[in-house]
């Protein structure tokens, strides 16, 4: 808080607020609350200003000490939600899809189908789904085979939304004004891992940072930024120096393996094996990201007994540098506010994408 004055508040922030207007503001002093407001305007991305609905700030003499709790305003669901999501023969560099099934563990859950109308389903919210999140009475999901046509079919505003898998949406949607930047969804099953079979102790340290550069120049170069970070977090600064070369192995059911395996190991030709060097796995493993031991259990399925968690290690098998499914969300900039209040992992994982070799 930087200034107070009858029911008129401003507020400021170092980062940008997340504050919008119409939200509901408590002010507490000591814990106790003293007054509630509303925020009326945000400015200049880190600036709000709000009124007072009840109490008053005039006895509280330093403004600074107040803790400031926001809720969201409360939206009133809209009639229909058109959402774009790929179809099931799209591809992706990480893995096929052999179907398209409505997510048991989605907020899809709390809908019927009501129809299958052409390349796609119209869902209708059902007395059932009780969550405080805005969902529409009407969800259209409309499948695409092609990313072009589903961002066509924004451009047309015959969509509201649209979901796309990582890497694909083009430069033109993500710097154009009407569209940048794209919201972010994770899907909740799915990650690329490195892992590597290891004799003795080695460097670990070392090893960790040249595999997490690695890993982040392919999310940069081939993703656009769009895979996310899962685990503990990679050491950011090191020496790289200690650790011996890594030949990258991409797993040759990888849909888009070619690529990996080139941008991992810089353009070259992977090294020969000889004494010292290190041969890292490159794999997608299909897992829950919510679960600490899936991991685990996916990288031992593989061949790899006794495969820790992210970030740690045994004699004979490390597993790091994890990169979930994230998956970009575009719509108009009036419509940002309720599909984060929606959820944006909601959103991406309305739709279960089995992969080849597990049934829905």
């Amino acid at each position: 808080m930087v200034w107070a004055r009858r029911e008129r508040v401003v507020l400021a922030a170092a980062d940008t607020l997340t504050l919008e207007p119409g939200g509901r503001l408590s002010f507490l002093e000591r814990g106790r609350t003293v007054a509630t407001g509303e925020v009326t305007r945000v400015v200049d991305r880190d600036i709000a200003v709000a009124r007072l609905t009840s109490g008053s700030l005039a006895r509280v003499k330093k403004l600074e000490r107040l803790r400031v709790l926001f809720e969201p305003p409360r939206m009133p669901a809209r009639s229909m939600l058109r959402l774009g999501v790929p179809g099931p023969g799209r591809a992706n560099l990480l893995f096929r899809c052999e179907g398209l099934v409505l997510d048991a563990a989605s907020p899809a859950r709390g809908y019927r189908t009501d129809a299958l109308v052409e390349h796609g389903y119209r869902l209708v919210r059902g007395t059932e789904l009780t969550s405080p999140a805005p969902w529409p009475d009407t969800l259209l999901l409309r499948l695409f085979d092609e990313a072009a046509d589903e961002e066509i079919a924004l451009e047309r505003g015959e969509l509201d939304a649209g979901v796309f898998w990582p890497g694909e949406l083009s430069s033109h949607m993500r710097e154009d004004p009407r569209w940048r930047p794209p919201l972010m969804g994770v899907r909740a099953r799915g990650a690329l891992a490195a892992i590597e079979s290891v004799a003795g102790t080695g460097d670990d340290a070392s090893a960790a940072l040249s595999d997490s550069l690695a890993f982040a120049a392919l999310n940069r170069e081939l993703f656009r930024g769009d895979l996310a970070p899962w685990g503990p977090a990679q050491p950011a600064r090191g020496d790289t120096r200690g650790s011996s070369p890594a030949r990258y192995l991409v797993d040759p059911s990888l849909p888009g393996q070619r690529a990996l395996q080139v941008i991992l190991n810089r353009g070259a030709a992977p090294p020969p094996a000889r004494a010292g060097s290190r041969t890292v796995e490159v794999a997608y493993l299909d897992v829950s990201i919510g679960s600490p031991d899936s991991l685990a259990l996916a990288a031992a399925a593989r061949g790899h007994r006794g495969a820790p968690a992210t970030g740690a290690r045994t004699d004979s098998t490390r597993v790091r540098c994890v990169l979930a499914v994230g998956c970009p969300l575009v719509c108009a900039p009036d419509l940002r506010s309720r599909l984060e209040a929606l959820g944006t992992d909601a959103l991406v994982n309305l739709l279960a994408c089995p992969p080849a070799g597990r049934a829905p």
